[in-house]
């Protein structure tokens, strides 16, 4: 039986359909337009999770290069989701991941409209389906070995399981609501800080929507919580023992330097600079500042990591308070410009064109229905606009 409130979705025949015309437009991307882009296909070994996936397969261990420290600066789902199918692809394992992350940017679409659907019906949930098919972060990055195809999968997984238990209950999808969380944090580590306020802000909503059930129906509610963060905490567990005993930080040792790139890279698009190229400049000053810093470390130390990175989030944050008002306006300009801001104009203004007309049509057509964000639905809010508020205070990009 269907709780109250949930909407008509489209039939498993058009689910199908939906998922295999959004397959053909990526491939058709991948295959031909790319290739005619940039020439003879060949994935450009973007952030290095590929050589991370390559050398755990060769027994090397999880490291960023052969012979290297065992590295916490890039989580592990990502390159464990590609070395299995490297492993499986053999010599095509390429071809293959870039299926297979077109694949499941397609399937995505799934709990996206399922979600658009409970928002506001089946017209909703068409009209969300369209746009994501055709999105060009739902394109171009199933061709690069970046975390995009998983990360957005895992978030929208989340966000269903979470509103699922938030209107239904149940021990079973608290439970996967924070297996998927976990799962989510182990592919970007942004919103582990939010975890307590989605918790607490479900167990409320979930509240609410027993308000008229009497004591005995609430009760569980609580003990569903906790295990939704018990869930989320085992999911993790792996991870932070190994970060505990390379004696590291909680989950990543990246987030700093990208906090003390998205500085510059910040000042530059303000000033209406080149962000590629203001990005590498800044890399390499951070580069020899800490070299000078810490010049008894060497890259192949297994202390480089931890150290570079502690001495970064103080460089970072002793800048930011250096100028804070200004920091802080940049902050609120990048909440406007992330949603189409990149390296380098023409593909800005390709992504500005189709997102700043989708931004406006859908606040006017939103304010001239007085829509209302549903009150079980804050949230999926906390989650949504916690990661939108930390990657305009860190790195402004629309791929993120």
């Amino acid at each position: 039986m269907n709780p109250a409130g949930i909407r008509k979705v489209p039939s498993a025949a058009e689910w199908c359909g939906w998922i295999l015309a959004a397959f053909a437009v990526r491939l058709l991307y991948g295959w031909i337009v790319q290739p005619y882009l940039e020439g003879p296909f060949g994935w450009s070994g973007d952030d290095g999770y590929d050589e991370i996936a390559r050398l755990w397969l060769d027994g090397r261990g999880y490291v960023r290069w052969p012979g290297g420290p065992p590295t916490l600066e890039r989580l592990p789902l990502y390159p464990l989701f590609l070395a299995g199918l490297f492993r499986l692809g053999g010599g095509a394992g390429g071809m293959l991941a870039a299926t297979a992350q077109a694949l499941l940017s397609s399937v995505t679409l799934l709990p996206l409209g399922a979600l658009a659907s409970r928002l506001g019906g089946l017209r909703s949930c068409r009209v969300a389906l369209v746009l994501a098919m055709l999105h060009p972060i739902g394109i171009l990055y199933n061709f690069r070995y970046m975390t995009e195809p998983l990360h957005s999968f895992l978030v929208l997984a989340c966000l269903w399981w979470l509103l699922r238990w938030i209107e239904e209950g149940g021990w079973l999808r608290a439970t996967l609501a924070g297996v998927t969380f976990g799962a989510v944090v182990l592919t970007r580590s942004a919103l582990l800080p939010l975890a307590p306020w989605i918790a607490v802000a479900a167990v409320l909503a979930r509240t609410r929507t027993l308000a008229g059930a009497g004591r005995a129906g609430r009760r569980s509610i609580p003990a569903q919580g906790v295990l939704a963060l018990v869930a989320c905490a085992v999911v993790l567990l792996p991870w932070l023992a190994r970060a505990r005993h390379l004696g590291g930080g909680l989950i990543s040792s990246g987030s700093a330097a990208a906090w003390y790139h998205g500085l510059d890279v910040s000042r530059a698009a303000w000033n209406g600079g080149s962000m590629g190229e203001v990005d590498r400049a800044s890399d390499q000053t951070l580069d020899a500042v800490l070299r000078i810093a810490l010049p008894e470390l060497k890259p192949a130390d297994p202390r480089w990591e931890i150290e570079r990175d502690a001495l970064t989030r103080r460089l970072a944050l002793d800048r930011f308070l250096a100028e804070p008002w200004l920091r802080l306006a940049e902050m609120g300009r990048n909440l406007t410009l992330s949603w189409y801001l990149t390296y380098t104009p023409h593909a800005t203004v390709l992504a500005a064109l189709f997102q700043v007309p989708l931004m406006i049509a859908m606040a006017v057509v939103l304010r001239r229905r007085g829509w209302r964000w549903p009150p079980g639905w804050w949230p999926a809010l906390v989650l949504l606009a916690g990661q939108v508020l930390l990657q305009a205070a860190v790195y402004p990009h629309f791929r993120f």
